[in-house]
């Protein structure tokens, strides 16, 4: 009845819409108080472990971005003598180098618009240098940055279950 009268007397002031808003937000807000329900307490663990990783997660896109910058400068600096055709024209720029970099190292779609291997294109270009260096780079990027970033992300995680757990025992 108290919701009724709040929203009959908004609508001659005209803000009914956001009276009704700020309802439809408690509601909202009530539904949270169910994680504090025993069954629910894995479900507030992980979500306090993803809270607690949100900052190694932005310091993990930090990370990357600046080697992805380190990266497409320099093979914008090393293509741009070059005559590769549509493999150049993905390192034209330094965003654009940084946007292929992404699609190569992150998604895996690391092909030309036409859909050629960026990479052959590349190593037949510039030879074993080039080869090595993608290999380096490659499992520099998925076996050493991901993994830390992982291991990183579950530690921080790990430390919120036992914070929590600290905290329900007293």
């Amino acid at each position: 009845d108290a919701g009724a009268f709040v929203v009959m007397s908004s609508t001659t002031s005209g803000g009914s819409i956001e009276i009704l808003r700020t309802l439809r937000m408690v509601r909202a807000i009530r539904v949270l108080r169910l994680l504090r329900m025993p069954m629910m307490k894995q479900l507030a663990l992980m979500l306090d472990g993803f809270v607690e990783g949100l900052r190694t997660l932005f310091w993990a896109s930090c990370l990357l971005v600046v080697l992805f910058y380190i990266l497409a400068v320099t093979l914008t600096q090393i293509t741009s003598t070059s005559e590769l055709g549509n493999a150049a024209q993905m390192f034209t720029t330094v965003p654009r180098a940084m946007d292929t970099l992404f699609r190569c190292l992150v998604a895996t779609d690391c092909n030309t618009p036409d859909g050629k291997p960026i990479a052959t294109d590349m190593a037949v270009a510039y030879g074993w240098p080039f080869v090595l260096g993608y290999w380096l780079v490659v499992g520099v990027m998925h076996f050493g940055i991901s993994n830390l970033i992982n291991a990183i992300f579950v530690e921080n995680t790990i430390a919120a279950a036992r914070l929590n757990q600290d905290k329900l025992r007293r």
